[in-house]
């Protein structure tokens, strides 16, 4: 059996994932017109400065720890070379560059800039700060903490009001609100969010002594600031890494009581704000993406009988401290503000009635009358704005209706495939089909559920399906399934379409019917649909075929990316494992890297599969400590699922490293069998907790564990095939090769797991080999059992007439003859079949099976058989040994001791010379044997020439008793000659031949076991 240590190593290599090289920082540089741009892209936020020490060096230095890899940069005309030590990088540059670095998410980018080229370059981000710094005054920036996680931003279900009942339509398809409301020229659109997407957060803040309450709100290209506090005079501060791209805030006294701050939004920064804090200190963060929207919604609500009138539009805002009437300088329009308390309350997007309208606040409420009379509110249940005759506003019903009538037929004239920038084929559009998120999807589908028994069954398939769509986005895989069924039955023809097979494989895979999900995806039909891959894979993960599922995942996370939230974090995790069982580190990193952006948000179990798969790739990195570290809170945290793997790793992890013994590895894992149950994860542990028992020599437990193991797992998942191997392997090493394994022991163990042995040659050599260790140790009825099972069932042929011979020969050894002539006979009617059997190998096969079979017949009483049978060969030693041993048992002692005289002969012995032990015992039986026929001359004639040379043996005594002359003989005499009568088997020797002469028949190359499965490199491979 292999040692600890070996084992424990296998062990972890078929729990973990390939090493996941997170420490390993990728750095990428790459040429522009203008400049070079170096990307350092870490995992996470890190700190860093830049210096330049001489006017060909610029350093880089992190302060977290990591190796920064800089074999995929090129040198060019700008850097002619990145060295790296630790995690700091030295970068050689042409004299007169200058340069500039800032933070996208977690990447720390730097642009070096030809000479005199700086600020040219259309390619970089508007919100870029180029830096020239003096030689002898080396710069150092740290970079300001990157922006929160970017989420996704749900368009209202009812957008903003009407005018005249129509509904401010929403900006378009992948164009942030504060775009639409600065009206951006479209040809200038890319460039804006390219700059808006790599620019780093800057924050607003606002303080004072006194407690306060404040509003935020945009209008015509501006930010305004108001507070309800007349004496606050320190204006709001902004910080940031491109402070200088942003004007002064200007102050505006407000008569009504209150102070105002407006500052004009720089062109190419989006407005889209996200607020926190209250009281004494107010922050505003631009974000570098559109946040998730928490405003709080507007409530449409009408007088008892009205149906055009009697309107009020009420926010259920707390904390609302003051309205404030102000007029902004530039238009001369009258604004109701409403300040609040609170960061929390906000109205959010801009929305526009008949009667007013109400402009994009980030805190509080900003409202613009149209009408004299109107009324603006607030109580502690919240705001209301109304006018004594009530407003003129559609209800929400209405307004549903119309907006959801246009989102549909925007889904309609959309196309359904499109293609990435590298060029994958694309399918499904989940932008467009979240329309509003989960917050918006019970009114979506209740707008669309009230018309559809009023339509043709091809309207209504169409309603059908953009039900399922926003089901899917949402991850509402079942309600989907629901919706596309009902579509079918209206018409049929639809499941021919290749999108609605792919809408129906993404629902059953959401909904946990991977077999049927895959049945969909491996139509031909979509094959050319590059996006699936990400679904196959997934699909792939959970029927636990990893190896596959590697081969189907695409190899960017660009379209990933900019899946739901819903949608990424169900399959973030389950992806970045196929992608680490497959070996390919980078994928898998940047998987993660996009769940982690969102992992405040992120659900408890989201949580545990990150910081176990950072686990892992710290221990496959070789750092250990630090994936105890991020195992050790899960081993003891909520997640059992997490728990278990993250124990089953620490475990195997803690006996490589010898902190633990072999005793204590099992108990930990007998306390894990139960702290799962189900699907692969318990067969992981189950399986490792029987190779461990397995090497502690405790085999029926081991496999009787293993055993268990192999049911739990999938009949053709990796994990399956894999325990079924290594059982296999483990049960023949132990019955053919294992010495320290007693007989007995190795006889028990096929008992119990006979099933373990495989077909054909391999399975009969290893039973052979089996039987073969049980006759060593005289357990003569088990090892005939079993050859008699291969003679009957198995074996066919020369092979089946060799085991039968050697099967008859075990029986004698048993003293068992009536089977050993029914195994001889079988025996005979192969090689009588045999017409192609040399004639010389046909003789020795007749001479042994008439050797076996005289002496089974002999055993039976059937002595002239026996005697016959010899009488058609040539005398030679072992026809006289089985005839001398014949004619002994039956009382033929004359005949007995010429077969035993030409035995002497055969050994031409030399009373001159000493005798041999077996020489002294023929001589012995021989004189027994005239003794007993009365040849009292032939007795004298050998005690004569024989005495003297026995004498000098162990066997001179009994010979000279033997041989004495009659008168001298007494009743001892006769005691000595019927015991050695008794005890004498002259055929003994030739039979004992056949206990080890069979072993060097079972070839080693055929019994040796077969080897077990490599891990497969989940490298992990990882811990489930």
């Amino acid at each position: 059996m292999m040692r600890t240590l070996l084992l424990t190593t296998a062990l972890l290599g078929v729990l973990s994932l390939p090493a996941i090289a997170q420490d390993s920082v990728p750095v990428r540089a790459g040429a522009h017109d203008t400049h070079t741009r170096v990307v350092f892209d870490w995992p996470a936020s890190t700190p860093y400065k830049v210096t330049q020490s001489s006017p060909g060096q610029i350093s880089v230095t992190f302060d977290s720890e990591g190796t920064l890899n800089t074999s995929a940069v090129t040198p060019d005309t700008v850097v002619s070379g990145i060295t790296a030590s630790g995690s700091t990088a030295t970068i050689n540059v042409t004299s007169g560059t200058t340069y500039r670095h800032f933070v996208v998410g977690n990447k720390v980018v730097l642009d070096i800039f030809k000479p005199g080229a700086e600020g040219k370059s259309s390619s970089s981000p508007a919100s870029s700060k180029v830096t020239s710094p003096k030689v002898d005054a080396p710069v150092k920036e740290v970079a300001v903490a990157p922006p929160p996680p970017a989420k996704a931003a749900p368009e209202p279900v009812v957008p903003a009001g009407e005018k005249p009942d129509v509904a401010h339509a929403p900006p378009a398809a992948n164009e942030g609100p504060a775009v639409a409301a600065h009206g951006v020229d479209p040809v200038e659109k890319n460039s804006i969010q390219s700059a808006m997407s790599e620019m780093a957060p800057h924050v607003i803040t606002v303080s004072a002594t006194e407690s306060f309450g404040m509003a935020a709100f945009v209008h015509n290209g501006k930010l305004w600031v108001v507070t309800d506090r007349p004496t606050a005079n320190v204006p709001p501060q902004i910080a940031g890494p491109e402070v200088s791209r942003f004007p002064a805030f200007q102050r505006v006294d407000i008569p009504a009581g209150g102070v105002a701050y407006n500052m004009i939004i720089p062109r190419g920064i989006s407005p889209e704000l996200r607020a926190e804090g209250g009281g004494l200190v107010w922050r505003l963060i631009i974000p570098t993406t559109r946040t998730e929207d928490k405003s709080v919604k507007l409530d449409r609500q009408f007088d008892s009988g009205q149906t055009i009138r009697g309107g009020t539009a009420f926010w259920p805002m707390t904390g609302v401290s003051k309205i404030i009437d102000m007029t902004d300088p530039d238009t001369g329009e009258a604004i109701k503000v409403a300040t609040v308390s609170s960061s929390t309350q906000a109205i959010g997007d801009p929305l526009d009635f008949v009667d007013f309208s109400s402009l994009e606040s980030v805190v509080g409420a900003a409202i613009i009358p149209k009408v004299d009379d109107l009324s603006v509110k607030f109580d502690p249940k919240g705001l209301s704005v109304t006018r004594p005759t009530g407003l003129a506003m559609s209800r929400d019903k209405d307004v549903g209706r119309r907006i959801m009538r246009t989102e549909m037929a925007h889904m309609d004239t959309q196309p359904q495939t499109t293609e990435d920038q590298a060029g994958m084929r694309r399918i499904f559009d989940f932008d467009r089909w979240m329309m509003g998120g989960l917050t918006a999807l019970t009114d979506n589908e209740r707008i669309l559920k009230s018309t559809l028994s009023t339509k043709q069954p091809q309207d209504r398939a169409q309603d059908l399906l953009t039900l399922a769509k926003m089901s899917i986005a949402n991850d509402r895989g079942q309600e989907a399934l629901g919706y596309l069924s009902i579509a079918e039955d209206d018409l049929p023809a639809l499941t021919d379409s290749p999108e609605y097979m792919a809408l129906r494989g993404s629902a059953y895979a959401l909904s946990g019917k991977h077999e049927l999900a895959w049945k969909d995806f491996s139509n031909p039909a979509l094959n050319d649909f590059g996006e699936l891959g990400y679904w196959k894979a997934y699909t792939l993960a959970w029927l636990e075929d990893w190896a596959q599922a590697y081969k189907e995942l695409p190899k960017t996370p660009d379209i990933l990316a900019g899946y739901p939230k819903p949608l990424l974090e169900k399959m973030g995790v389950r992806l970045a494992e196929v992608a680490l069982r497959g070996g390919d580190t980078n994928l898998a990193e940047r998987i993660l890297m996009l769940l982690e952006r969102d992992r405040s948000t992120l659900k408890p179990w989201t949580i545990a599969g990150l910081d176990y798969l950072r686990g892992e790739a710290k221990r496959q990195n070789k750092d250990i400590e630090g994936a105890r570290k991020l195992w050790d809170p899960l081993v003891e945290g909520r997640d059992r699922f997490y728990r278990a793997r993250s124990g089953l790793a620490l475990t195997l992890l803690e006996l490589q490293d010898g902190k633990i013994n072999l005793d204590k590895a099992i108990d930990r894992l007998e306390g894990l069998r139960y702290a799962w149950r189900g699907d692969e994860l318990e067969a992981q542990i189950n399986y490792m907790l029987g190779r461990l028992y397995l090497d502690q020599n405790k085999y029926v437990k081991g496999f009787s564990i293993l055993r268990d193991a192999s049911t739990m797992a999938l009949p053709d998942s990796n994990i399956g095939k894999e325990i079924t191997g290594y059982m296999t392997s483990a049960y023949q090493d132990l019955i053919v090769q294992d010495k320290d394994l007693t007989p007995l022991d190795a006889a028990t163990i096929y008992e119990e797991f006979k099933e373990l042995t495989p077909p054909g040659e391999e399975g009969n050599a290893v039973i052979q080999r089996l039987a073969e260790r049980l006759v060593e140790v005289d357990l003569l009825n088990r090892a005939s059992a079993l050859l008699q099972h291969q003679v009957d069932y198995r074996l066919q042929g020369s092979e089946k007439a060799r085991v039968a011979t050697r099967l008859a020969a075990i029986y004698l050894l048993d003293k068992n003859p009536r089977p050993a002539i029914a195994a001889l006979d079988a025996a005979q009617a192969v090689y009588a079949a045999d017409m192609a059997m040399p004639e010389a190998t046909r003789k020795e096969h007749d001479r042994e099976l008439a050797l076996l079979r005289a002496r089974a017949l002999s055993k039976i009483n059937r002595t002239e058989e026996a005697i016959l049978l010899l009488n058609q060969f040539e005398p030679d030693p072992d026809i006289n040994h089985l005839r001398a041993d014949i004619s002994w048992q039956a009382g033929l002692w004359e005949d007995a001791e010429e077969a035993l005289q030409d035995l002497i002969l055969d050994e031409s012995l030399d009373p001159n010379r000493p005798l041999s032990l077996k020489q002294a015992d023929l001589l012995l039986n021989r004189a027994v044997a005239l003794n007993l026929a009365g040849n009292r001359v032939a007795l004298a004639n050998m005690r004569t020439q024989y005495q003297a040379v026995m004498d000098k043996t162990e066997r001179g005594k009994m010979f000279e008793v033997i041989t004495r002359p009659r008168k001298v003989a007494s009743l001892a005499d006769r005691e000595t000659i019927s015991s050695i009568v008794s005890e004498v088997d002259l055929f003994k020797d030739f039979l004992d031949t056949y206990r080890k002469s069979e072993e060097s028949e079972v070839k080693p190359e055929a019994a040796a076991p077969a080897t077990a499965p490599a891990p497969a490199a989940e490298p992990e491979k990882v811990s489930n």
